[in-house]
């Protein structure tokens, strides 16, 4: 039954790829401006400039049924939501020249084909009614401006905790995470849908509902907060497993990692092949394959293993599963990521569960949660403090050339033949 799903994702993934490269040759050619008009998918604001992502954009008339990322210093867009459409004249379009369909793929993926600059007096923003599917990107901006009240400095940080949010994060901070090998704190992942569904079934437990009622209730709350923060694929991937897990205990069957695994790929893919080329999605999934092969040889190897050693052979299933993708985008592995994640991890796990508990605490209790938020924003600060700590140890980051896909996928595919799968 394993194989089956392996050999289900491997098609998927040579289907995905021919219908994208298909698609990919009729995308409209873009002049160098034009006016440009579409639904607000998404809005970012950093030092006065507005970064706001357009879904389905008309370009001077034309339906393109694409996206384009558009920045503009436009005091309008304080008042624009998700769901309201954007409407300007775009004096610079920029889109790079496709040199093969994998490019062109890969930047139409991860939208850095298209960027375009509209004057701050061409904004025009049209309040729409209510749409269903900008609810969540609401929900969320919602929760950011909560956050920002509550937290005060530490409110980058949290938001990049708890909504994925990186925007006001400084760089230095970015490339401190980077290079002690945690940045993957700062993307909702299992580690943050984990805590979360945790903390959920356990008021579930609490309450006189039946199982199958309270996995029911436990799902639509994880599937909700997967949508309130984009459906990135690390949280899509997370989501998946949580909910096959919870459904195989609910109906007394055993429940499997690898099967899991394969089966939120499966799901990934049907609903956009282009997510393979996205590292969010390439770095997801080699870290749970590698906890999955390397963690399960580990405690076969040396069963009964204390909480220590069960966490260390986490993290070393983790680190060999992304370090070969993080030499192709990164272009250097962290090999202090070890010492980091011993401390950031315990500290990562209190600060989200803390963090989810104000958030809901501000709803009824906004006394309670402004007093509670000053202790965790302290921890966010002690872990800021280590993250930077650790980046600034000589040689923490080893730079090596890239490896070739051929090596990639072999070294991966070796991690399967040394665990007890095989």
């Amino acid at each position: 039954r394993r194989g089956f799903f392996v050999m289900l994702v491997l098609m998927m993934i040579g289907i995905g790829w021919g219908r994208a490269s298909f698609s990919l040759q009729r995308i409209t050619a873009w002049p160098e401006e034009g006016r440009i008009q579409g639904d607000i998918h998404e809005i970012q604001e950093q030092e006065g400039v507005y970064t706001i992502l357009l879904d389905d954009v008309v370009l001077n008339g034309v339906q393109t049924k694409e996206q384009l990322r558009v920045r503009t210093k436009s005091d309008t867009m304080q008042y624009a939501r998700p769901g309201d459409v954007f409407e300007g004249y775009a004096f610079s379009i920029w889109a790079p020249e496709m040199d093969s369909v994998w490019d062109r793929a890969q930047r139409y993926a991860n939208h850095w084909d298209k960027l375009a600059w509209v004057g701050e007096t061409e904004v025009k923003i049209t309040q729409t009614e209510f749409r269903l599917r900008f609810v969540p990107a609401r929900i969320r901006d919602m929760v950011a401006d909560r956050i920002d009240t509550l937290f005060g400095r530490a409110a980058p940080t949290v938001k990049g905790m708890v909504l994925g949010d990186k925007t006001d994060l400084s760089d230095e901070q970015k490339t401190g995470y980077e290079r002690a090998g945690i940045s993957h704190i700062l993307a909702v992942s299992g580690l943050h849908v984990g805590f979360l569904g945790v903390m959920v079934s356990n008021l579930l437990r609490r309450s006189r509902l039946g199982r199958r009622t309270q996995t029911a209730s436990l799902l639509c709350f994880v599937w909700g907060y997967c949508a309130v923060v984009g459906f990135p694929a690390s949280a899509v991937r997370a989501t998946v497993m949580v909910s096959v897990r919870q459904c195989n205990l609910a109906c007394g069957r055993r429940t499997d990692l690898l099967e899991n695994l394969c089966l939120a790929a499966l799901l990934i893919l049907l609903w956009n092949p282009l997510q393979l080329l996205m590292p969010g999605f390439q770095l997801s999934f080699a870290a749970v394959w590698g906890i999955a092969t390397v963690s399960a040889a580990l405690a076969r190897w040396k069963p009964g293993m204390g909480w220590l050693g069960r966490s260390l052979s986490t993290s070393l299933g983790a680190q060999l599963g992304i370090w070969p993708i993080s030499l192709y985008f990164f272009e250097g592995i962290s090999v202090v990521s070890f010492l980091a994640n011993l401390f950031v991890i315990p500290l990562a796990s209190l600060i989200t569960s803390s963090a989810f508990a104000i958030l809901l605490c501000s709803l009824g209790l906004p006394g309670l949660a402004a007093g509670l938020s000053k202790a965790a924003a302290g921890l966010v600060l002690l872990m800021n403090y280590g993250a930077a700590w650790t980046a600034r140890i000589p040689g923490a980051l080893l730079t090596m050339p890239a490896w070739p896909v051929s090596a990639t996928l072999l070294f991966l595919a070796s991690l399967f033949f040394l665990s007890p799968y095989c």
